[in-house]
């Protein structure tokens, strides 16, 4: 099974020094950006490094056992969530927060908007 990814901020336009060319200093200069809003207050420091699986749902809709059994190549599924509503950011089954999806330099990438119970977007 592959390593996780780190978790990092994208890459900026004019990266810093440090965040040039590494994960880790992206991911250094998004937690210098997000400073003040600590998500996970009380979380012992000994936790924050446990890699989480995360995931972006987009869409959900809903299907027979019998519409999925007769599903071939080409089917189409309808979806109940309208276009432009924001992904929702998971991990182990429980939504952690809500962004958009975009592309930078051909992977994609969930940009917050919103982190736990907060609508900020």
């Amino acid at each position: 099974m592959p390593e996780p990814a780190a978790v990092t901020s994208p890459p900026a336009e004019t990266p810093s020094p440090a965040a040039k060319g590494t994960r880790e200093g992206a991911a250094k200069q998004g937690a210098r950006e997000a400073r003040g809003r600590d998500p996970l207050p009380g979380t012992p420091a000994a936790y924050l490094g446990i890699p989480l699986s995360l995931s972006a749902r987009i869409a959900r809709g809903m299907a027979t056992l019998r519409e999925v059994r007769e599903a071939a190549d080409g089917t189409i599924f309808p979806l109940e969530t309208p276009v432009g509503e924001p992904a929702e950011l998971i991990t182990e089954g429980t939504v952690l927060g809500r962004g958009e999806i975009v592309e930078i330099k051909h992977q994609l990438w969930l940009r917050l908007t919103s982190l736990g119970d907060r609508d900020d977007g």
